[in-house]
């Protein structure tokens, strides 16, 4: 069996309640951390070990293998190794153990897959044991002494105020993501043991969500934690193609008595739309459903809009050839399976934040934003920024 990752995702959360279900960009943290782990070259399954419900419906949505933890395993004073042991023992019933396992938590929504990629490979060269993840630290620690009003330097001699760069380097545990060998940790029943190493990430993703404060510090730091990588991505992009529901609408249906059917759009997608038509880039909706309020939508936005059954990869080819415009300079953003034949064949391959699990792992990029609710504004923007820099 190869490498495998265990998630830790009980119910019971005191500080943040149901924070692992908290959406965070639109995806909940326990999916972000499931979609870094399935996006890993170094991964092959992820579990995901739970006393609730929700928490094991989310992660099978998300295309996790799910463990139901006993509630003696599952309280305040339960510790993470116990739900890992009890994991191990359930995992080890239907297959071998594997020689490795990623532990990751989904207290930390900034973790990506690079990430576990560079952890496994650090790992494997330096032939280590254990492997924690954490940021450069240089701050001072004090402690008050027992009884006492006095405070004593931890890292530092307090009668001594060294500059940061003449300080010894240090390193603060980010609790994103650990590396053991599964016979160690069976034997020591503790994450630490043997040789252990570091994998260093920036400290703007090193932020653990366990309070209110935690989740809006997030939230504020998700634009900036990679500020520019949808922008980078579309660079060259000359076309864009777009999925009408579920992308352009937030996938749902209102049927009235007579049988009249009724969708949301966003006004600021339409918005972006125009804008973008704007600087002539071609734009297309191109969608599965046989809707007139497809063709009056983009009919009102001036673009053309293509509704077929047939497979949207062949339509494409067809559109690309007509229009002299490689599928290699376009971009699809799309939201459930039927659009994964369009994603194999163009250049840039976007979902919105809530597609379906197997459209977000195959996504270039996943767009922080739901559909109908300006994902598509974004990705006009986006565009609109790079072509004015071009």
């Amino acid at each position: 069996m190869g490498t495998i990752a265990i998630i830790p995702a009980r119910g019971g959360s005191k500080g943040l309640p149901k924070k692992n279900l908290k959406e965070l960009g639109g995806i909940p943290l326990l999916g972000r951390t499931i979609l870094a782990a399935t996006k890993s070259k170094s991964v092959d399954t992820v579990y995901v070990t739970s006393d609730d419900p929700q928490i094991l419906a989310c992660a099978q949505h998300y295309g996790a293998e799910t463990i139901l933890r006993p509630e003696t395993l599952s309280g305040d004073t339960a510790s993470s190794e116990s739900a890992l042991s009890h994991a191990l023992q359930e995992i080890e019933k239907n297959t071998a153990l594997p020689q490795h396992f990623f532990f990751l938590q989904c207290t930390s929504p900034f973790l990506n897959s690079q990430d576990l990629d560079d952890a496994f490979d650090a790992y494997r060269a330096k032939q280590a044991d254990t492997l924690f993840s954490g940021s450069p630290f240089s701050h001072f620690v004090w402690r008050q002494a027992v009884q006492s009003d006095d405070f004593t330097g931890v890292n530092h001699d307090k009668s001594k105020r060294l500059r940061r760069q003449d300080r010894e380097a240090e390193v603060l545990e980010n609790g994103a993501l650990y590396l053991m060998t599964t016979q160690g940790f069976l034997r020591h029943q503790h994450r630490f043991f043997g040789c252990t190493v570091t994998h260093l990430m920036p400290s703007i993703r090193s932020l653990e969500v366990d309070t209110p404060e935690d989740f809006t510090v997030a939230q504020c730091l998700l634009p900036l934690v990679e500020p520019d990588g949808l922008r980078k991505l579309l660079k060259g992009v000359q076309a864009l193609v777009s999925d009408f529901d579920g992308v352009l609408t937030d996938n749902k249906v209102h049927l009235n008595d007579e049988g009249h059917e009724t969708v949301r759009l966003d006004r600021g997608d339409g918005m972006g739309i125009s804008n973008l038509t704007k600087t002539q880039m071609p734009v297309l909706v191109l969608s599965s459903e046989q809707n007139p309020v497809v063709k009056h939508r983009c009919d009102k936005l001036g673009i053309p809009a293509i509704q077929t059954k047939e497979a949207k990869s062949k339509i494409l080819k067809r559109w690309s050839e007509e229009q002299g415009i490689p599928l290699s300079t376009t971009a699809y953003i799309g939201n459930d399976v039927n659009d994964l034949p369009a994603f194999e064949v163009v250049g840039v391959a976007l979902a919105v934040a809530d597609a379906h699990p197997a459209v977000l792992q195959k996504a270039d990029y996943i767009i922080p934003k739901k559909g109908g609710h300006g994902a598509v504004r974004a990705v006009c923007d986006a565009l609109l920024h790079e072509r004015g820099s071009q």
